[in-house]
């Protein structure tokens, strides 16, 4: 599983998108990242590997150009679809996932109500969770600072989800034990029957 999916026009988003991949993918920072320029395998379905990778993906970057909130008239537009499947998986599970929105400067997300609403919670995350956030990209090329901001979410949301999956883990295993312990104790065999083998 990836750490981050970056989801982004490639007309516009591109150059951001690949400085966000290099940075966050940097040895020295260790993030696994999904972007579509690396990741896409030949000879599978193209909108079934999107999905998937959004779905099982706890981290999302939007990289908002102007171009994401024009193009989505299409019949088959491969953003808009990342953006809904990826608001859908956050708000079933708001503690184990994020949403960051990169703005770079000069564009303006459309007004809410103006989008579809399959996708409008995206103009303004903040409204739809704590872990959610939009960020400015400032005029040039050094973005450390803002990317930053999306290394500090995802690290954050990676510790938290190892904890909940040790947590998990414990559960489960304390109930095994549990189950096993209520069956020795009423003198009754807690494995399943080996079915004989015929002939």
């Amino acid at each position: 599983m990836k750490d981050v999916f970056i989801s982004y026009r490639r007309e516009l988003g591109e150059a951001y998108a690949r400085k966000l991949y290099e940075y966050l993918s940097d040895k020295s920072r260790g993030l696994r990242v999904w972007f579509d320029k690396v990741d896409m395998e030949d000879g599978k379905s193209f909108p079934v590997q999107l999905e998937a990778a959004v779905r099982n993906t706890p981290n999302y970057v939007l990289i908002a150009t102007q171009n994401v909130f024009t193009h989505g008239k299409e019949e088959r537009d491969w953003v808009w679809k990342e953006i809904e499947t990826a608001l859908d998986e956050y708000k079933n599970n708001p503690f184990e996932r994020t949403l960051t929105v990169l703005v770079p400067q000069g564009v303006e997300i459309p007004a809410w109500e103006t989008l579809p609403k399959e996708i409008r919670d995206i103009a303004d995350v903040q409204r739809i969770g704590e872990r959610t956030d939009t960020i400015s990209l400032s005029l040039g090329h050094d973005w450390n600072k803002e990317f930053h901001r999306v290394f500090i979410a995802v690290t954050k949301l990676n510790r938290r989800n190892l904890w909940y999956a040790a947590h998990r883990w414990y559960k489960k295993t304390m109930r095994t034990a549990n189950d096993f312990l209520h069956c020795a104790l009423m003198r009754q065999s807690c494995l399943t029957p080996l079915k004989k083998a015929h002939g």
